[in-house]
């Protein structure tokens, strides 16, 4: 396993390294402001089984364990969001915006999928219709807890469900990278973005993604001595320890029977928030490094969704593609719709920002949320990364924890109380969305 995992990691690194060389000669995918990691993705998608493994006995092939990543690489990224961060009045305003709107997508994503189960699959059970919501706002893997617990009902197996739900994960990565980094191409030109307002203004760098020598600054601050131990090290070690107390605490909390399927990513965003006061209480934030600590959680996510993408079972549409391909259309399009269209009344400054990080959440996962975000705005001008990041972790341990962990188990037998219940809480947070939105500077 653990030469199998080393060869993952060799072919993720070469999908990245080969991509960045296309980001940096290619002009369309700079115009596009593409990232490297959904290019990477893309490349191993046609140079895997699927693609070029169709007619050629040569071919990229992930292992067999590659899917078994995906959740470690999440608590690596999540285990660093909410440390040392400091949140005032308006941003906790803005977080309320984000968890809101990131909940209005949710009951959406959820009433589609059930929906269009019952219209084109009929017979099929209703928390079929959950897998949408799983993949779209779950990212990959994130079916199984809905497959898992329902087991074999009518139409589908449980491999074939997971199959649906992790190739819905992937075209929803690939959809809210791409629709993302287009619309905010399209908000840098029209100078909605805080930090950019106009095309000419850009440095070629950011086309590139190349850095010349002179213009080059530290990736580092070092708060170490190196005969003691390295800086980077530190950072890690640090993020190490956030990831081991959150997974200490996640295994007692699963002891409890009603919360024995808690994501573990939940338990470790939130020890990174606890982990910031434990730290100002010994006088240890002159240890920390933000922009190391910044890069531990970067390169987990680069390696999430190249990797995710890359291994995209996409012969699946062979026999399920009329529910897929539908059900993905009409959510990417209430996603685009319902993000900007109430982003934008419920946030007057700033809400582009504000509202490009939950679009990518609704369509992957955090990570690409988190992409999306900083690629729109790598310096944060706009202030809005730590809203988002406390929205998320909001979502995580009230909304998304209900709908993973409860909600496939009720709606086994109550589906259509499940149904009326999400429609009501629709509107609920509709109505605290636009109450709370109040001044228009909010």
């Amino acid at each position: 396993m653990v030469s199998s995992l080393l060869f993952d990691f060799s072919i993720t690194s070469t999908l990245l390294f080969v991509a960045y060389l296309l980001r940096r000669k290619v002009r369309i995918f700079q115009r596009l402001f593409l990232p490297a990691p959904l290019i990477a993705g893309v490349i191993g998608i046609l140079l895997g089984p699927h693609v070029l493994g169709q007619f050629s006995p040569i071919y990229l092939q992930y292992s067999e364990y590659i899917g078994q990543c995906a959740l470690p690489l999440l608590c690596c990224l999540f285990s660093t969001q909410l440390f040392m961060m400091k949140l005032n009045v308006e941003d906790a305003k803005k977080a309320f915006h984000s968890y809101a709107l990131t909940g209005v997508v949710i009951f959406v994503q959820v009433l589609i999928g059930i929906i269009l189960v019952r219209l084109i699959m009929p017979g099929a059970h209703d928390a079929y219709g959950l897998m949408p919501f799983t993949s779209y706002l779950g990212g990959p893997g994130v079916c199984t807890v809905v497959t898992n617990i329902v087991g074999d009902l009518e139409n589908f197996s449980v491999e074939t469900a997971n199959s649906i739900g992790n190739t819905y994960a992937t075209v929803s990565m690939l959809t809210g990278v791409t629709i993302g980094m287009i619309l905010i191409n399209l908000a840098r030109r029209k100078g909605i973005l805080t930090k950019t307002g106009n095309m000419n203004d850009i440095p070629k760098s950011e086309f590139t993604g190349f850095v010349e020598p002179a213009d080059r600054v530290s990736a580092a601050n070092d708060v170490t001595n190196s005969n003691s131990l390295n800086t980077m090290t530190l950072q890690f070690c640090i993020a190490g320890v956030i990831i081991f107390v959150g997974t200490v605490i996640h295994k007692l909390i699963t002891k409890v029977p009603s919360l024995s399927g808690i994501a573990i990513t939940v338990p470790v965003i939130v020890t990174g928030l606890l982990m910031t006061f434990v730290f100002r209480a010994l006088h240890l934030e002159n240890v920390v490094d933000p922009k190391s600590i910044k890069h531990f959680s970067t390169i987990a996510l680069e390696l999430l969704i190249t990797s995710t993408i890359a291994n995209t079972n996409i012969l699946i549409f062979t026999t399920h593609g009329l529910l897929m391909v539908v059900t993905s259309l009409l959510i990417i399009a209430s996603n685009v719709i319902v993000v900007f269209g109430l982003g934008r009344l419920w946030n007057k400054h700033c809400w582009f920002e504000n509202s490009v990080g939950v679009f990518g959440c609704a369509n992957g996962v955090f990570a690409t949320g988190l992409l999306l975000l900083r690629t729109a705005d790598p310096d944060d001008a706009s202030d809005s990364l730590a809203p988002f990041c406390t929205a998320s972790a909001m979502t995580m341990i009230s909304t998304q924890f209900v709908y993973l962990n409860f909600v496939p188990m009720w709606i086994k037998s109550n589906n259509n109380a499940v149904f009326l219940g999400t429609a009501v809480a629709l509107v609920v947070f509709l109505l605290l969305g636009f109450v709370v939105s109040g001044k228009k500077k909010g």
